[in-house]
């Protein structure tokens, strides 16, 4: 499947920009440091680790100047299987997944925020780590 096609299934809330076969997935924000008043406003509680962003850039550049050893990457990486996209904020995929980490093996899961994918070659990347793609789910059409 070509970046292309991938960017074809995405909510249009989502924006991509396809590299070669990869898609690149981000969604914009926007937030102030100042109330509409003009008084600096409360930080609020982190929605992600720090560090988090900085594994992704990291991947994302080495990605992108083609010097990642995908393969190393997949090698502890957990696999999602009857993978689709979903309508969230940031695009996501939902799944079943073994391996994982935190969740170890379970029948259904949404990951974080999708960040890079290639079908072709079997891999996404989230937020938070790298996942092998497992067989994709077939396509329903309701009613």
């Amino acid at each position: 499947m070509t970046a292309e096609a991938v960017v074809s299934e995405l909510p249009s809330e989502a924006h991509a920009v396809p590299l070669n076969s990869v898609a690149l997935f981000g969604a914009t924000s926007h937030c102030r440091s100042r109330s509409e008043t003009g008084t600096p406003m409360t930080r609020p509680p982190l929605l992600v680790r720090p560090e988090l962003i900085v594994s992704l850039a990291e991947d994302l550049s080495r990605l992108e100047a083609g010097d990642l050893d995908i393969l190393g990457a997949l090698v502890d990486a957990p696999v999602i299987s009857d993978w689709r996209f979903t309508p969230y904020v940031t695009s996501s995929l939902v799944g079943a997944v073994t391996g994982h980490p935190i969740l170890g093996d379970r029948p259904f899961v949404a990951t974080s925020g999708l960040y890079a994918i290639d079908p072709d070659a079997g891999w996404a990347r989230t937020l938070s780590r790298w996942y092998g793609l497992g067989r994709r789910a077939g396509v329903r059409i309701d009613g």
